[in-house]
C-alpha cells in the first residue's frame, strides 16, 4: 500500500482540490495488538514527514 500511495501522481489528488502533501495517509487494523504500532509504522512511510509527529502523538 505504502508503495502506491507513493507513487500515485499528485495530479490524482489535485483534481479533487487536494493535495498529497496535506493528506495523513496510514493502515488500521481492528482487532489487533499491534494496530496502533501499525498505524504508526505505515503514516511514516506513507505521509509527509511534517505531519507525521502531530499524528504520532494524537493520543496525548
Amino acid at each position: 500500500m505504502a508503495k502506491i500511495v507513493k507513487e500515485t501522481d499528485d495530479v490524482l489528488f489535485n483534481q479533487f482540490g487536494q493535495s498529497k502533501e496535506d493528506i495523513i495517509f496510514f493502515v488500521s487494523m481492528t482487532d489487533d495488538d499491534m494496530a496502533e504500532e501499525l498505524e504508526n509504522q505505515s503514516v511514516i512511510q506513507m505521509t509527509n514527514a511534517k505531519l507525521v509527529d502531530g499524528f504520532l502523538h494524537r493520543y496525548q
